[in-house]
């Protein structure tokens, strides 16, 4: 299962995945930074057995924090910080119960200090970092693996919008 905001980008991924690897996928349309989002994730994926949770969406903040709306600072908390949480809560409970199963968080580099004009960002990959890293204890005995990534700058089109 697939799920990002972009219907027509993430129907292509799931074209390409099925292509090259002979596999079968389905797509769900979904804004990770609404709080109900984790909801419809949960009803779509009901009738599925999840062995793989791969928390990768995430958005950057570059700029100063006190420049930010209300809304601005808690949809990026939203998507990088309580929707990974929700759904590692969601189908790590299931993956536990089975008795096998992985999760993926993506932090950042910037999770490990704290980082000008990307305070409120670097603040939710730390979360992110703590969180995994205390889950990888936590399911390790219930036979859950967990894993944190923590890459630093990619070439993605997050960045792009960095430069002034």
């Amino acid at each position: 299962m697939l799920s990002a905001r972009r219907i027509e980008l993430l129907n292509q991924l799931a074209k390409d995945l099925e292509e090259k690897y002979c596999i079968t996928t389905r797509t769900v349309q979904v804004d990770l930074s609404e709080p109900e989002s984790i909801k419809k994730l949960e009803a779509e994926t009901n009738d599925l057995e999840i062995g793989l949770l791969i928390n990768n969406a995430g958005k950057d903040s570059y700029g100063s924090f006190l420049q930010r709306t209300e809304g601005e600072r808690a949809k990026l908390v939203q998507l990088n910080s309580i929707t990974p949480m929700e759904l590692a809560h969601l189908f790590g409970n299931k993956m536990a119960k089975r008795g096998k199963g992985g999760i993926i968080f993506v932090a950042s580099t910037l999770g490990y200090s704290a980082t000008p004009y990307f305070s409120n960002y670097s603040a939710t990959k730390a979360y992110i970092l703590s969180l995994g890293e205390g889950l990888h204890y936590e399911l390790k005995k219930k036979g859950v693996d967990v894993l944190v990534l923590s890459p630093g700058l990619t070439d993605t089109a997050m960045p792009a919008g960095i430069v002034e």
